[in-house]
């Protein structure tokens, strides 16, 4: 498994020395793409925390590839293409079965970092 981690996760000190990517959701499967699901965090947009992403090296080239035929498909239509988030969204409700969005639960610091927490064993997903 392969994990982006955006430096924002590390950039508080009593944070950048906790154990991080100690345990993954159960039901999380190897042909899935981890991803926070942000749209509770903006009103009104449908997007990923873009700042944290898990996979297999095949998940995250088969994301990637479905990323970009949602971004050309949008670029074709004279849609504006400038925010990846939006487009992670939507390339995850093209490929149901490829993401597993984690929605944030609060109380566990800023909701943006939420899968620091997860993925430390700190809170699980049922």
């Amino acid at each position: 498994r392969f994990a982006w981690v955006d430096i924002g996760y590390i950039r508080q000190k009593e944070k950048s020395n906790a154990p991080f990517l100690r345990t993954w959701p159960k039901n999380f499967k190897a042909a899935q793409i981890l991803m926070l699901n942000a749209t509770s965090l903006v009103q009104g947009e449908n997007i990923i925390g873009a700042g944290f992403f898990a996979g297999t090296q095949n998940t995250i080239k088969t994301f990637v590839r479905s990323y970009y035929a949602t971004v050309n498909a949008k670029a074709q239509s004279m849609r504006f293409i400038g925010k990846e988030q939006p487009l992670m969204y939507e390339t995850c409700e093209t490929e149901k079965n490829l993401c597993m969005l984690i929605d944030p639960e609060r109380g566990y610091g800023d909701p943006w970092f939420f899968m620091a927490p997860l993925m430390a064993g700190v809170t699980t997903i049922a």
